[in-house]
């Protein structure tokens, strides 16, 4: 079936009669894909895909399947999502982490329908539950673990995700505390291989969700890991305040305001949040407008993560850093009461842009040469010293 058979089958031309249109059938329906994957229903619409549940023939278990459906038409546009489609497979056949929807087949539906074949996920998206309910700080921690394993795990590969937002998230189990939660991390449609050259995107090309764009993607320069950091950030600032970091703008308001402006502060949304002051550190520190000043990279996130969790359950907890009016600041060493864990988890290595870093070692280069100048002239006068007799 070709794009234009399942374009007409879908989007024909209105009867000129008056009597009620009948409903559309959908061409994908009761086909067998990949000789062993059966359509059963529809799950979802996307932009450029429509996703299916199905069942493997083979083994009689659910599995999903998304199928390339682009609402534009443009060959060109048509090119770009294909591309992007089969950059997904790869992607995904790369990653194998019980935290990343796993790739169980791919190909072409009548040699011209791009499909994949993925894992049915049980759950909902974070997007869907987040209409109805509202994660605890505990759920809330738990689910960005989970996220953080997830793209751990790609950045080793040197993928980047480029998208993490409520919507790419498949949650299963319970946010009230009440039962084991288990994240499942999706869509890698726009994701960037760091080791490939070519980007599907084009040079400079602003590409991602305005509410959670770390301020290089906006700009349009190199990212790395960190971007993601950043938007695991916006995620839990999210969670934690019910709205993203610049969540009451729209359009390239939001995409500057990553850039030019400061984060609100927690008391300034919520005056009596009553979440520990090390929550807020970790949130800005993965919001910090510079790459080089956010967390390395997943692991120490992931390290900060576990202090959060520690001092929610116990208040007496505190790090050596603390939050005053809205910037982190150095506080004075203080004894834990918990013997296993120091009290200065969250004194993590300062880190410098790279101006700082020149400016450190133009720095470094005089004082050097003015060490090596006193020394050489120490030496030369102890010879002269010597020369003449002491």
């Amino acid at each position: 079936m070709s794009f234009a058979t399942y374009d007409a089958a879908h989007h024909g031309q209105p009867s000129v009669t008056t009597a009620a249109r009948p409903r559309a059938v959908d061409p994908f329906r009761g086909r067998l894909i990949g000789e062993r994957f059966r359509i059963i229903g529809r799950l979802a619409v996307t932009e450029m895909s429509r996703v299916y549940q199905g069942r493997d023939e083979e083994t009689g278990k659910r599995v999903a399947i998304k199928i390339l459906f682009a609402c534009d038409r443009r060959p060109e546009v048509l090119a770009k999502y294909r591309a992007r489609f089969f950059r997904e497979a790869e992607t995904l056949l790369r990653l194998t982490h019980p935290n990343v929807v796993q790739l169980l087949d791919h190909g072409l539906i009548d040699h011209d329908v791009p499909f994949l074949v993925m894992e049915f996920l049980e759950g909902n998206t974070l997007r869907t539950i987040l209409k109805h309910t509202t994660p605890t700080p505990r759920a809330t921690l738990a689910i960005t673990e989970y996220v953080t394993r997830a793209l751990g795990s790609a950045h080793e590969l040197g993928i980047v995700h480029r998208d993490i937002k409520p919507s790419n998230l498949f949650v299963s189990g319970g946010l009230d505390d009440t039962a084991p939660i288990h994240v499942s991390l999706i869509d890698f449609g726009i994701a960037k291989d760091l080791e490939d050259s070519s980007d599907l995107t084009g040079h400079n090309t602003i590409i991602g969700t305005p509410w959670y764009m770390a301020p290089e993607q906006t700009l349009g320069d190199p990212i790395d890991g960190r971007t993601d950091i950043y938007a695991v950030g916006c995620l839990l600032y999210r969670l934690f305040m019910g709205r993203t970091p610049f969540g009451d703008r729209r359009g390239t308001g939001v995409m500057m305001a990553h850039v030019t402006q400061p984060v609100p502060s927690f008391m300034s949304l919520r005056p009596h949040h009553g979440l520990p002051n090390v929550i807020e550190w970790t949130v800005r520190r993965c919001l910090e407008k510079n790459p080089e000043d956010r967390f390395a990279d997943m692991t120490e996130l992931r390290r900060a993560l576990h202090v959060c969790k520690r001092a929610l359950e116990n208040p007496s907890f505190h790090p050596r850093l603390e939050l005053k009016d809205g910037r982190v600041r150095k506080a004075a060493p203080r004894r834990s009461t918990t013997d296993d864990l120091p009290y200065d988890t969250l004194s993590f290595p300062q880190r410098r842009s790279p101006q700082e870093r020149i400016v450190a070692s133009t720095w470094s280069i005089l004082l050097r040469s003015v060490g090596t100048g006193f020394l050489l002239g120490g030496m030369m006068v102890g010879l002269v010293w010597v020369l003449l007799g002491g």
